[in-house]
C-alpha cells in the first residue's frame, strides 16, 4: 500500500470523514433520544365508581291494621248473696282507626261460688255468636268488634266471701289476614269485682225489706 494515499495534499492524515461521521450520530442521539423504559407494577386503568344507589323502604302492607279495642263490665248490683243471681254486663268497642275484624271475647269467672246460667246480649249480638264454654267460662265471636254489649248470668252458690278477687275478667282481641295490633292493649282488659254475702234467714228478711210509703 502506497502510504502516500493515506495522506491529503497538505501532509495531514485522512481522518477528517472519521470526525464528521462522529458529529453526525451525536446529533441523531440528541434530536430522538431513546424512550424511558418504565419499571414496577404495570399501569392500571382507575376504576369507575359505580352510583350509589339508596334502597327504597318496604310499604306497608295494607292489610296490617291498626284498632285501638275497649272492653268494660258492670254488675247488676254489689254486694250480692248466697242463692242469688245477678247479671253482668260487657261491651265492646272499637276506637279505630281501622276496622277490627275477627274478634273474640272471653269471659271467665275468678271464683267457684259464682257459676253462668245463660249469655244474652243487648244488642242482639250483631254479626257474632256467643256461648258457654263451661260453667266458669263464656265466649264470644265477631264478624267485626262494633260496639256489641253481651249480657251474661250468674247464680251465686256460696259460701259468703269477702274475697276482692271473686268476680269476671273479660278480654277483647282481633286478627287480619295481614297481621294486626292494638296501640293502647292496657284497655283490652277488663275485671269487675263483686262481693258475695251470706244468704238470708227467713228470720231475718224483715229487715230488709223495702219500707212502705218510701
Amino acid at each position: 500500500m502506497d502510504p502516500r494515499r493515506d495522506r491529503q495534499s497538505d501532509g495531514t492524515q485522512g481522518w477528517l470523514p472519521w470526525i464528521a461521521l462522529g458529529l453526525l450520530v451525536a446529533t441523531s442521539s440528541v434530536l430522538h433520544p431513546p424512550s424511558p423504559t418504565l419499571r414496577g407494577a404495570p399501569h392500571q386503568a382507575t376504576p369507575t365508581p359505580s352510583p350509589t344507589r339508596t334502597a327504597s323502604p318496604s310499604p306497608t302492607p295494607t292489610s296490617y291494621r291498626v284498632a285501638d279495642l275497649g272492653v268494660s263490665i258492670e254488675d247488676s248490683r254489689d254486694p250480692v248473696r248466697v242463692g242469688e243471681r245477678f247479671r253482668y254486663r260487657i261491651r265492646t268497642d272499637n276506637f279505630g282507626p281501622a276496622a277490627a275484624p275477627n274478634g273474640l271475647l272471653t269471659a271467665d269467672l275468678t271464683d267457684r261460688r259464682l257459676r253462668f246460667t245463660g249469655v244474652y246480649s243487648l244488642t242482639g249480638i250483631p254479626n257474632g255468636t256467643c256461648g258457654l264454654v263451661h260453667e266458669q267460662a263464656a265466649r264470644c265471636s265477631f264478624l267485626a268488634i262494633m260496639g256489641q254489649i253481651v249480657g251474661l248470668e250468674v247464680a251465686v252458690d256460696g259460701p259468703p266471701s269477702i274475697d276482692l278477687s271473686t268476680g269476671l275478667c273479660a278480654e277483647l282481641s282481633f286478627s287480619s289476614a295481614g297481621g294486626g295490633r292494638d296501640p293502647n292493649p292496657i284497655n283490652d282488659r277488663a275485671c269487675e269485682r263483686t262481693q258475695v254475702l251470706e244468704a238470708l234467714t227467713p228470720e231475718r228478711w224483715w229487715v230488709h225489706l223495702p219500707t212502705l210509703g218510701r
